[in-house]
């Protein structure tokens, strides 16, 4: 695994899927931890611009979203490795999104709608208010 994306050190990864991952890291400059979210590589050119695309239409998105439980983005950047989009946003911690899926999934009464819940885009921004694990 890398060691570095622009000026953040990667720390661990807090998870993966199909479009990209989430790792923890420490930014060198402000000296904070962080959430980063990259997008891996594509297998083809045609998918990975569509997936460039995808990702910064949700950084774009995300800038316009303002309320308490939701985390904010501290930055964006290009890997200059990879040339692939990240973004930077605040680490919260606590438990893993993973963890209460089972629950939710339970409520849903097997609703597909929480089939990818640790890792979908709307979800992994989301933050509890008063959380101090």
């Amino acid at each position: 695994m890398k060691k570095m994306i622009g000026r953040y050190e990667i720390r661990g990864t807090l998870g993966k899927g199909a479009m990209g991952a989430v790792y923890k890291g420490w930014d060198t400059r402000l000296e904070l931890d962080v959430a980063i979210k990259i997008l891996l590589l594509g297998t083809d050119e045609t998918t990975r611009a569509d997936e460039i695309t995808r990702f910064l239409r949700e950084v774009k998105i995300s800038r316009t979203l303002k309320h308490n439980n939701i985390v904010p983005d501290y930055d964006v950047g290009d890997d200059s490795e990879t040339g692939m989009p990240y973004i930077v946003i605040e680490f919260i911690k606590g438990k893993p999104l993973n963890s209460l899926s089972r629950p939710l999934r339970q409520c849903a009464k097997g609703s597909r709608a929480f089939s990818s819940f640790p890792l979908r885009n709307s979800n992994w921004r989301l933050k509890k208010r008063g959380n101090s694990e």
